[in-house]
């Protein structure tokens, strides 16, 4: 039973991170027409998703780092799959991160228009609030776990989905407001 809710909330997570891109037709203004905006709009885009991947990454390795020894020391069932879950959530959130990283030189090449960058924000806008329903899910799942659960290693487990879950609607309902829009075309 365990085991199974494990795999039920990382594959979950998988599946989540994988929604398909939306197609939106470019808009003529480019880099030939505006190369000065269409530079900075591209490159504040791709600094804010840089940021927001890194800080994924930082969330993931933490947890990572600090599952390994709770699942390590832990005397009882709760503090061990706490620990195991806790590990679970980091890694595939590392996972995410460094995939979102490793990707991005792709990812600014297909910029190639301001229509192509709105198009952009608007996709990842979407994803993350698609991610932050999912979020409740989590957090409803390990609640419910954890408070109704009579075994300690499935009410632990409870306990770090529902932190991961806490965590993850924040970061992706804060994360979908940096996807904001672009500057207006007649700015400098």
């Amino acid at each position: 039973m365990k085991l199974s809710i494990t795999v039920v909330v990382l594959s979950s997570v998988l599946a989540s991170s994988g929604i398909a891109r939306a197609e939106v037709p470019s808009q003529s203004v480019g880099p030939v027409q505006d190369g000065g905006l269409y530079v900075r709009e591209r490159e504040r885009y791709m600094d804010t998703r840089r940021v927001f991947l890194s800080s994924l990454l930082v969330w993931g390795g933490a947890n990572v780092a600090a599952g390994i020894p709770i699942s390590a020391v832990s005397r009882d069932a709760f503090g061990q799959w706490f620990g195991v879950q806790t590990i679970a959530w980091g890694a595939v959130n590392s996972a995410i991160a460094i995939v979102g990283l490793a990707t991005s030189g792709t990812v600014r090449g297909e910029l190639d228009t301001l229509g192509a960058i709105d198009a952009e924000r608007r996709r990842m806008r979407r994803f993350l609030w698609i991610n932050a329903a999912l979020d409740v899910v989590y957090v409803t799942a390990g609640a419910l776990l954890y408070g109704l659960a009579d075994d300690r290693g499935a009410r632990g487990n409870g306990a770090a989905i529902l932190g991961q879950g806490l965590f993850l609607v924040g970061f992706d309902f804060l994360g979908s407001f940096t996807q904001g829009p672009r500057a207006p075309l007649s700015g400098p």
